[in-house]
C-alpha cells in the first residue's frame, strides 16, 4: 500500500489549484474518483479542499486623461465642476474611476474628491487629476485663474426707458392743448400742452383703431370685437355697440351725430341715445370717415368702395379704380381726398372722383390738412406727402416707421403716429417742414460706439438713436427698412445695414442712403481702417472702402 502513496501525492500536487499558472488543473471530482478506486486504509486524513484563486487585481483601460475645461476663470466665492475625458489605447472613450484631485494652492482655490473647485482668493492655481493607467500613473492639469468679484447685473442701469412699443393706429387733438393716440393692446397715449407723452390706463387689451372727440371732455374710441368707449380723456365707459365686428374708425359732427365704420360694411350711427346700425349695401371693410355736414358724409374702404351719406341713406359712388382706400378727408363738400394702397390718391370735386398723380408707390393710411393747399398724407416706411394745391410732393420725414395716423394741433403743428409707439411732430409747411420724433420705441438690434465718441443704436423701421451725454436721441435719417447691424472705423465713418439691402452711412454730420448691389437682408457688419464689410442672406458679402 505504501507504493500507492506517491501517485496520490503526485495527483494531489497536480490537482491542488494554488496558482493561476498551474499547468494541469484537476477538478476535485477526479480526486474523489481516484480515492474511491484505491480504497487505501493507511491514507492520510480527509483531503482538504484547495484554496480558491484570488480575484485578479483590476487593470484600468485608461491610456490618456484630460481635464475639461483646460483652463478656467472664476471669481472669488464661485464654484465650478470640473470633468475629465479618459480614452483607451485606441482612442475610445472609457470611464475613469479612482481619480485623485489636488490643488497646488489651496489658499487660492480648493478642489474636492468630486472635482468641484471653490475659489477663495485672487490668484492662479493648478488643479491636477491623477489615476493609475495602463502604463503607470496618469496626470491631467487645468489652470484656474481666480479674480476679485466684479459688479454683477444689479450694477446695470437704464439709460433710456420706453413708453410703449405698441403700433399706434389713430390720433386726435382736442384743439385746446391735448393730443391723443390709440393702438394695440388697449394703449391710449396723451400729451398735454406739448409735454411728454403718458400712458392712460384702460380696462381693455383690445386693439384700438380710432379716436375722435366731440369736445375736450367727450372722446370716443373704437376697436376690435365691437369695442366702443366714451370718456373724458382720463376715464372711459363702454358703450354697447350691438356687434362683435372689428370697428375701424370713428368720426362725428357733434355729440349727437357720431359715425363708426368697420369690417364687413358695418356703419353705426350715434343719435344721442344709442348706436344704430346703418344699411350700406356693401360687405367690404370700411376704413375712413369724414364729412362736410350732416348731408355730406363720406366713408371709404376695400375694393375702391366710396359711400356718401345724404342725411338719410348711404349711396355708393363711382371710384376711379378698385384700389383699397384707407382714409378720407376734405375742406368742403366739393374738395375731398381719399388715399390708399400703392400711392393711390383720389379727389372729389363735388361731381366725380378722379385719380391724382402721386410722387411714389407707398401705401397711404391717413390724411389730414390745414387748408386746401396744405394737405398731408402718410404711410409705409415714413412716407409723408404734401399737396400744395397743385401737386403732391414727398417730404423727408427722417423716419422709416410705418405711419398710420395724423392729427392737427391748435398751434398748427401736425402729429404723425405709427408703429412701435412712434409719434413725430411736423412743423412749418410743405418743403420747409421740419420733423422731430417725440417718442418711438422699436426693438433695437445693434449698437456701436467709438472710444470717446458718441454711441449709436439701430433697429426696426430704420431707427437710429444717438447717445450724447446721458440722453438717447432719434436721428434724422433717410427712410430705410429695418436695420440689423451697425459698425464704424471712427466717429465720422459709420455704416448701418439691414433689410432689403438697406445701407446707411454717417460722415459725422449727416446720414445718407448708399445704393446696394443686393435687395437681400444684410445681418452683420465689420469696420476698420476705412473699410466696411457687410454679410447677409444667401452668402452675400459686400465690401466698401
Amino acid at each position: 500500500m505504501m507504493s500507492m502513496r506517491f501517485p496520490w501525492q503526485a495527483v494531489a500536487d497536480r490537482t491542488t489549484i494554488r496558482t493561476p499558472w498551474s499547468r494541469t488543473p484537476w477538478s476535485w471530482v477526479a480526486v474523489c474518483l481516484l480515492l474511491a478506486l484505491t480504497a487505501c486504509t493507511d491514507a492520510p486524513g480527509t483531503p482538504v479542499a484547495p484554496t480558491p484563486p484570488e480575484p485578479p487585481v483590476p487593470v484600468t483601460r485608461v491610456a490618456a486623461l484630460a481635464i475639461v475645461p483646460a483652463s478656467l476663470a472664476i471669481e472669488v466665492g464661485q464654484t465650478r465642476q470640473l470633468a475629465t475625458e479618459a480614452r483607451d489605447s485606441i482612442g475610445q472613450p472609457v470611464t475613469a474611476t479612482g481619480l485623485t484631485w489636488r490643488s497646488d494652492a489651496p489658499a487660492v482655490a480648493t478642489v474636492d474628491a468630486a472635482g468641484t473647485v471653490r475659489a477663495l482668493a485672487p490668484g492662479t492655481v493648478r488643479i491636477t487629476a491623477s489615476l493609475q493607467g495602463t502604463r503607470g500613473l496618469l496626470t491631467a492639469l487645468t489652470t484656474v485663474t481666480v479674480a476679485s468679484p466684479t459688479p454683477g447685473i444689479q450694477q446695470w442701469r437704464a439709460t433710456r426707458t420706453a413708453l410703449t412699443d405698441a403700433t399706434l393706429l389713430g390720433a386726435w387733438d382736442d384743439g385746446v392743448g391735448t393730443s391723443y393716440a390709440v393702438g394695440q393692446n388697449g394703449v391710449l397715449l396723451r400729451a398735454r400742452d406739448g409735454g411728454a407723452w403718458e400712458l392712460i390706463p384702460l380696462e381693455t387689451t383690445e386693439t384700438l383703431t380710432g379716436i375722435w372727440g366731440a369736445s375736450p371732455t367727450d372722446l370716443w374710441i373704437v376697436g376690435t370685437n365691437g369695442l366702443v368707449l366714451r370718456g373724458d380723456g382720463s376715464t372711459f365707459r363702454r358703450i354697447e355697440s350691438g356687434t362683435t365686428t372689428t370697428l375701424l374708425e370713428v368720426w362725428g359732427l357733434s355729440a349727437t351725430e357720431v359715425f363708426i365704420a368697420g369690417d364687413r360694411g358695418t356703419i353705426l350711427r350715434w343719435t344721442g341715445e344709442r348706436l344704430e346700425p346703418q344699411t350700406t349695401g356693401v360687405t367690404d371693410d370700411l376704413w375712413g370717415i369724414w364729412g362736410a355736414n350732416g348731408s355730406t358724409v363720406f366713408v371709404v374702404g376695400n375694393n375702391g368702395v366710396i359711400l356718401r351719406f345724404d342725411g338719410a341713406i348711404w349711396r355708393r359712388q363711382t371710384a376711379p379704380d378698385q384700389s383699397p382706400l384707407f382714409d378720407v378727408w376734405g375742406t368742403s363738400a366739393g374738395n375731398v381726398f381719399a388715399v390708399g394702397v400703392s400711392g393711390t390718391i383720389h379727389r372729389f370735386d363735388g361731381v366725380q372722383w378722379a385719380r391724382m398723380a402721386a410722387p411714389g408707390r407707398a401705401n397711404l393710411f391717413a390724411l389730414r390738412g390745414r387748408s386746401f393747399d396744405d394737405v398731408y398724407a402718410v404711410g409705409n416706411n415714413g412716407a409723408t406727402w404734401h399737396f400744395d394745391g397743385r401737386t403732391w410732393r414727398a417730404l423727408a420725414s427722417g423716419s422709416g416707421q410705418n405711419l398710420r395716423a395724423v392729427a392737427i394741433r391748435r398751434d398748427g403743428a401736425i402729429r404723425l403716429a405709427g408703429w412701435y409707439g412712434t409719434v413725430i411732430r411736423l412743423s412749418d409747411v410743405g418743403a420747409a417742414a421740419t420733423f422731430r420724433t417725440e417718442t418711438s420705441d422699436p426693438p433695437l438690434l445693434s449698437a456701436w460706439g467709438s472710444s470717446g465718441g458718441p454711441l449709436f443704436a439701430v433697429g426696426f423701421g430704420g431707427t437710429v438713436l444717438r447717445r450724447d451725454g446721458s440722453t438717447w436721441v432719434p436721428q434724422t435719417v433717410p427712410s430705410a427698412y429695418d436695420l440689423y447691424t451697425i459698425s464704424g472705423s471712427g466717429p465720422t465713418d459709420i455704416v448701418a445695414a439691414g433689410d432689403t439691402g438697406a445701407i446707411l452711412r454717417f460722415d459725422g454730420t449727416t446720414w445718407r442712403r448708399d445704393s446696394a448691389p443686393t435687395a437681400g437682408v444684410l445681418r452683420g457688419s465689420w469696420s476698420g481702417g476705412g473699410q466696411h464689410v457687410l454679410v447677409g442672406e444667401r452668402g452675400t458679402i459686400l465690401r466698401s472702402t
